[in-house]
């Protein structure tokens, strides 16, 4: 335990923490702007209805990068946790690679949730199902910035407090 504390008090000193935090608010500010100028609130759909049923149908309807982005979160987490153990300065650097690893693995997810949810909008009919399918968009918008405010207000306070 003594040595996660030290660890804890090396990362609020070092430099580079902060700018990991910073770029991590950033990321979060562009979620929360995309969401504020979501295009299906305004009406300004750039695909037809039919190309985003063919989309919907798709047997895979993810990126092949999503998979290679997934595994470097995963790994980027695993050599964080074992970074953790380390007494110098590759303790700090193994928080912070925790910290970006689990950014990605729970960010990732609700982005490509977000994508699908806007295709399922535009294939909507009019009427209640857009209506019902726009709520789930807001709420799956919603989600994502819980996350990633959350996750950046919690590195702040280890920062600050340490």
């Amino acid at each position: 335990m003594n040595t996660f504390l030290d660890v804890l008090i090396r990362v609020g000193s070092d430099p580079m923490a902060w700018a990991v935090l910073g770029l991590m608010a950033m990321v979060g500010g562009i979620s929360l702007w995309r969401y504020m100028r979501c295009p299906l609130t305004k009406a300004n759909v750039p695909l037809s209805a039919e190309e985003a049923r063919k989309r919907l149908n798709r047997k895979t309807s993810y990126p092949a990068s999503y998979f290679l982005i997934m595994v470097a979160g995963i790994g980027l987490a695993v050599m964080g946790l074992f970074g953790l153990a380390k007494t110098d300065k590759e303790g700090t650097v193994g928080f912070l690679l925790l910290a970006v690893g689990l950014y990605v693995i729970l960010t990732l997810p609700v982005r490509l949730q977000i994508k699908d949810a806007e295709l399922r909008v535009v294939a909507a009919d009019d009427g209640e199902p857009r209506t019902i399918m726009a709520l789930e968009l807001r709420k799956t918008h919603r989600r994502l910035m819980s996350y990633e405010l959350s996750l950046v207000a919690l590195f702040f306070a280890v920062l600050v407090l340490f």
